[in-house]
């Protein structure tokens, strides 16, 4: 039988007493309420890959789930200095068909950290493949949930009205559920586009997105987050492994994916250092027949 990998070299709690001094985050001290339908939906996405992942190549679940709950109380301790129930994320595995469990904003942070945490180190040439197979379930799920429905046309002005509306319900549902904090205005998915990357000025207006994309195969978006909850854990997660969970983006990645577009942030986002009560990703979005 295959053995974890997940034993780590370095005391996690050192780790994240480093990085939370370095990057500390007051505004998520005071935590809110996460909605049952995302939480479900979050369970069912995150625990069944990883759950999957590690039976299919012959690893035990039960050894690595006392490491997930481990990483959950020092995540809990440490960075938001409460003492917790090693039972939370067992609540959260249960939350896959159980709408009574509670779990708020905080402890949501500090499970998604010790799932993530936990498989990226059994599986660390993987990482980004995990994240973007948690984000098709979770899109998946979504989509019956919501009803969404894309377009099939191709680079036309209904196709990007119908990817706007979908998006923006997926957007809406995320602040509703508490996955996104802010009371006013915590999304947006926009096509017009004033940034500089590479040292370059990329200015795209909404009406230049189609054409750009017809003409050169390529155009841009900015997606903008009011006090996304994982913050917190996607920041020290980044340091510590070099990737993060980007819940939302990867579900935006794969409703992309559905049309037949390849998108996502740059490469060289960095979760560190932004304010915790926006963050701004910038993508690149490419018709892959092209």
């Amino acid at each position: 039988m295959a053995t974890s990998t997940s034993t780590q070299d370095y005391d996690l709690q050192s780790e994240l007493e480093e990085l939370s001094e370095e990057n500390p985050y007051p505004g998520y001290q005071d935590s809110w309420s996460m909605g049952e339908d995302l939480l479900g939906i979050f369970s069912r996405s995150i625990v069944g890959t990883w759950a999957e992942w590690l039976g299919e190549h012959g690893h035990d679940a039960y050894e690595e789930l006392d490491e997930v709950v481990e990483d959950y109380t020092t995540f809990m301790s440490t960075v938001y200095d409460r003492d917790v129930d090693r039972s939370d994320a067992i609540d959260f595995m249960r939350a896959a068909y159980d709408d009574e469990v509670d779990i708020d904003s905080s402890q949501f942070d500090a499970i998604s950290f010790a799932f993530y945490h936990n498989i990226f180190d059994v599986f660390p040439g993987r990482k980004r493949e995990f994240a973007e197979e948690v984000g098709r379930r979770f899109y998946s799920q979504l989509e019956d949930e919501l009803g969404l429905d894309l377009p099939e046309e191709r680079h036309t002005e209904e196709q990007l009205e119908s990817a706007k509306e979908n998006i923006n319900v997926i957007g809406e549902f995320l602040g509703q559920q508490g996955y996104l904090g802010a009371d006013e205005e915590p999304f947006e998915f926009k096509f017009e586009v004033e940034a500089e990357r590479d040292g370059e000025n990329v200015c795209q207006g909404e009406e230049e997105f189609i054409t750009n994309l017809d003409e050169n195969g390529r155009a841009y978006a900015q997606y903008v987050m009011s006090l996304p909850g994982i913050l917190p854990s996607a920041v020290y997660l980044f340091n510590i492994e070099g990737e993060a969970q980007h819940h939302s983006s990867r579900i935006f990645q794969e409703l992309f994916d559905q049309m037949d577009l390849d998108a996502a942030e740059t490469d060289d986002f960095d979760p560190t250092g932004h304010d915790s009560e926006k963050v701004v990703e910038f993508w690149i979005i490419e018709d892959r027949e092209q």
